[in-house]
């Protein structure tokens, strides 16, 4: 084998260093720049879902947004109800109240109010739904928490008066 190193000239076996050289060293950057530019090709993907990522969370914000604008507008809408009811409530007791005070104050309304109620009057009124659809006259429950079953007697324990005249 050092005989065939000896035939052959140094200058080209220079050459073929340089040139072997020359081919491992543009390999070796074809390898960087291959791997550079999958560097870049990630980096534009990591971009392109950090946009996309962006632009869901900023949808996402406007809707949650949104929602907590509708639910202070409920709560609004919800409170003013709540503050209706609790009027109609005041009024319905002042009308009991007034009624109570003119049964036992004057005596042609006590002896009208103590007359059974007629059964298809009573009927109907019970059928009235309420605002939760039940009957009103739903035996086991009443309008009010203090006050008695729509069944049951106000003063007298008459159950025919239960669907009379409140004022």
């Amino acid at each position: 084998m050092s005989t065939l190193i000896r035939l052959v000239p140094g200058w080209a076996w220079a050459a073929l260093l340089a040139t072997a050289l020359a081919a491992g060293g543009w390999l070796y950057l074809q390898g960087v720049q291959a791997s550079r530019d999958a560097a870049i090709a990630q980096r534009d993907a990591a971009r392109a879902a950090l946009e996309k990522s962006q632009g869901e969370v900023a949808a996402l914000t406007s809707a949650l947004e949104w929602r907590r604008e509708n639910a202070r507008r409920l709560l609004a809408a919800l409170e003013q109800r709540e503050q209706a009811l609790a009027a109609a409530r005041d009024r319905i007791n002042e009308h009991r109240a007034a009624l109570d005070r003119l049964e036992d104050t004057d005596a042609e309304v006590r002896e009208w109010a103590d007359r059974p109620v007629p059964d298809a009057v009573a009927d109907w009124l019970r059928a009235l739904p309420d605002a939760d659809g039940a009957g009103a006259g739903d035996a086991n429950r009443s309008a009010e928490p203090d006050q008695p079953p729509a069944g049951a007697s106000r003063a007298r324990g008459d159950e025919s008066r239960a669907a009379g005249p409140a004022g």
